[in-house]
């Protein structure tokens, strides 16, 4: 057999077939159901990390809508906000968070006990363990949650993104109280 495409040909082939391959996930309504299953996880996550940390929840976690570079409609949602935590050692505190995401199936990695960094059914977590505040004596623990990177949502979701205003999460507060 005889192959007839020239590279040129190729390169245009794999790339039309790359372009449909990535705009196949471009569902109605997938934007919506992605933002739910974020903020399921988030809403899971929070108590068991407050615990773990011994740390007051959060009262400033937010969520958003992110356009991935170049502005074409290719976009991300995450949740994210700051945990004030007692001082305790970052190692310890890495291990604590690793095993309360662990007990809530997410498969977790820790770097240089500084973050711990999770994965679970296509979502995404990053809890970030800083140097004491001089302030207080306490650890600011920067935590953030998020949906698939950099989608091409289509149809109802381009609306649905482009009004969202974010949510506070403030319900998450009081955990604990």
């Amino acid at each position: 057999m005889v192959n007839r495409l020239g590279p040129g040909r190729l390169t245009l082939l794999v790339g039309v077939l790359l372009a449909t391959s990535a705009c196949a996930n471009e569902e109605a309504g997938q934007a919506a159901a992605d933002k739910e299953s974020v903020d399921a996880a988030t809403r899971q996550a929070v108590p068991a990390l407050a615990v773990a940390l011994a740390a007051e929840p959060p009262g400033n976690l937010h969520s958003m809508f992110y356009e991935c570079g170049g502005g074409y409609g290719v976009w991300t949602y995450q949740v994210g906000g700051q945990m004030l935590a007692p001082s305790g050692g970052r190692r310890k505190m890495s291990r604590a968070v690793g095993e309360a995401l662990r007990d809530l199936g997410w498969t977790t990695a820790v770097r240089d006990d500084l973050s711990v960094a999770g994965d679970r059914e296509g979502l995404t977590t990053l809890v970030q363990i800083p140097q004491l505040t001089v302030q207080t004596g306490a650890r600011v623990v920067d935590v953030r949650w998020g949906g698939p990177s950099c989608v091409n949502y289509a149809g109802d979701d381009e609306p649905f993104i482009e009004d969202y205003e974010g949510e506070d999460f403030s319900d998450l507060a009081s955990v604990g109280d």
